[in-house]
């Protein structure tokens, strides 16, 4: 459909402005050229198999077509300046998402911006001879489109960045704007008294007086500045540095110090001021404010938290260039553990181990670790003391297999000994599934690069019967005997049995399962048994032979066999004399 009459339209233009609309005419221009679906997902497409039928080959090349018109799509509807940032990537889906994370933003970003867009298109200054009363009759003129004007600029930059403005009432605002007015009057007359409450909490700072000089609080500015040399009590001269005022252009600061400023509450010593000449006004940037308010020794020993962890983190492109380990077993096989799972992983993937991390542990600093780490060139990172969040990704799959090897041994009432086996197929089965982390692949499919097989898969704890080999019975013997199924063979393919009977472990591929609802408490046989470590039997015996009496062989056998018909006759022969003499032995001793 699409193939036919693709994109007759043209698509619009996004220019970087307005993402949010462009965004909007977009997903429905690619839904109704049926695009959108290779746009919100990325889609993989499977290889034809060998002798691909007709329908394959057709849905096959349908599907690689839609991903390129889609891509298509997005590079027209980007500028030119654009088009050169996404250029290099691979699918249509990439592209999206570039684009949403670049110019969309969280929800806070988006409603500041959008307040910030349309200050910048509505924007009605205020007369010097007006008052808010006035001014407000000509903002409901023009509905919902409140801008603030030029010398209240610094109190509402305040204002969104500390509170929602969508979330703040009209009358709310109104009050505040009154208040700042009212202040305003009172620095014309000479007063520093200021109230704060007033305003209850809408705005984080306010401006203060001198009777030398005044200050502006600046929401936007990064550095406490002053134009004055008078004021500083220190002043280096020799720490220089440059600042981006908010055309773009860069300012020059010819030294940092310390100025004394009076307050309500007494002189305040302001520390880390840049002395910069090219401004009219002195400023008090609010973020620093903040840092040293928050610099309270009492409040950080009664509120001190921890920081924040980023939510995006770095993930590996390439197989071993960065491993997550963790411990799970005795401490002192860590080393050993760990160099034949190297050696095991680089011949299976042809890949060099670049990058491990792990915590902090004694196991994982000892000398004999660091050293192998150094041999082998592999950086070793280590996490934050008492920071496992750090090795996330080891911690949470370390809680996936454990939660589900809880949930294999209580489901069958299985006793704590078989943990190590339900352990291990939680990761057999964990290696099967598809996951989000590889675009629904499975661990499987993205190590060895072909699908597993699942037709093996069996319900762990189920009850089965396990094939007896021919060796190992006769004719007339049991064929099966009964057991559990505790897991897959990590050597063959085959199933591991628990046999109750013998409290032993049985590697065996012949084996019936019954998996049927069964658990352990309800075979009487098994409830008390005891609870040693099963011992696994997964070598060939020697076949076992049969017994059968010497006169039934004889019985059997086309053999004559003659004996002496005399003493004289068994003279003659010395194996006879030898068994004469033994018989006599034997008499004498027993005194029969």
């Amino acid at each position: 459909m699409a193939s036919k009459d693709y994109c007759p339209v043209p698509p619009p233009v996004f220019t970087g402005e307005n993402y949010q609309s462009w965004a909007v005419k977009m997903t429905a221009y690619l839904q109704a050229w049926d695009l959108w679906e290779a746009v919100a997902e990325d889609l993989e497409i499977d290889q034809l198999p060998e002798n691909p039928t007709m329908q394959q080959i057709k849905t096959h090349k349908e599907k690689t077509t839609k991903k390129f018109k889609a891509k298509t799509c997005l590079y027209l509807a980007v500028s030119e300046s654009l088009f050169t940032r996404i250029m290099n990537l691979e699918t249509a889906f990439h592209i999206w998402q570039y684009l949403k994370t670049e110019f969309q933003g969280n929800a806070r970003t988006k409603s500041v911006c959008i307040l910030n867009l349309r200050r910048e298109l509505e924007l009605q200054k205020m007369k010097d001879s007006e008052t808010v009363k006035e001014y407000v009759d000509r903002l409901l003129d023009i509905i919902n489109k409140l801008r603030l004007l030029e010398r209240f600029e610094a109190k509402i930059s305040a204002l969104e960045e500390v509170r929602d403005l969508t979330e703040i009432s009209l009358a709310k605002l109104l009050n505040a704007l009154h208040a700042q007015e009212q202040r305003r009057q009172i620095i014309e007359d000479g007063s520093i008294e200021v109230n704060q409450e007033e305003e209850e909490q809408l705005f984080v700072a306010s401006c203060y007086v001198s009777s030398v000089d005044s200050w502006l609080v600046d929401s936007g500015c990064t550095n406490h500045m002053s134009n004055n040399i008078e004021l500083f009590k220190v002043l280096d001269k020799i720490s220089t540095s440059k600042v981006c005022v908010e055309n773009g252009e860069y300012i020059s600061a010819k030294g940092k110090g310390s100025v004394a400023i009076e307050s309500i509450s007494g002189t305040k010593v302001i520390t880390d001021v840049l002395y910069v000449l090219d401004i009219d006004q002195n400023l008090l940037s609010m973020a620093s404010l903040e840092k040293e308010i928050s610099s309270c020794n009492a409040c950080q020993f009664g509120k001190q938290i921890r920081l924040p962890f980023a939510k995006i983190a770095w993930r590996a492109s390439q197989k071993l260039q960065l491993v997550h380990t963790d411990l799970g077993g005795f401490k002192s096989e860590v080393a050993g553990v760990f160099y034949r799972f190297k050696t095991w992983a680089k011949n299976q993937s042809k890949c060099k181990m670049m990058v491990l991390r792990s915590d902090n542990g004694k196991e994982y600093t000892s000398y004999q670790f660091n050293k192998f780490c150094e041999e082998a060139r592999i950086e070793h990172q280590l996490t934050t003391p008492y920071t496992p969040q750090q090795n996330g990704v080891s911690e949470r799959k370390n809680r996936t297999i454990m939660e589900m090897t809880r949930c294999l041994l209580h489901e069958k009432n299985l006793p704590k000994k078989f943990w190590a086996e339900a352990a291990n197929t939680v990761i057999f089965l964990l290696n099967r599934l598809p996951t989000k982390a590889l675009q629904k692949q499975t661990p499987y499919k993205a190590w060895y690069g072909h699908k597993p097989s699942i037709i093996n898969l069996k319900v762990f704890g189920c009850f089965c019967f396990s094939y007896i080999p021919q060796v190992k019975r006769d004719k007339l013997d049991k064929k099966s005997e009964p057991g559990i199924f505790i897991g897959y063979s990590s050597v063959s393919k085959a199933y591991k049995i628990f046999q109750p009977q013998n409290e032993k472990i049985i590697i065996s591929r012949d084996v019936f399962m019954e998996e049927d609802q069964w658990n352990w408490s309800a075979c009487d046989d098994v409830q008390h048994s005891s609870m040693q470590q099963p011992t696994v039997e997964d070598v060939d015996e020697q076949p076992v032979r049969g017994t059968q009496l010497l006169y039934e062989i004889y019985a059997r056998c086309n053999v004559a066999l003659f004996e002496p018909a005399s003493v004289a006759e068994a003279m003659m022969e010395q194996k006879w004399k030898l068994s004469m003499e033994e018989e006599m032995q034997m008499i004498e001793k027993n005194q029969t």
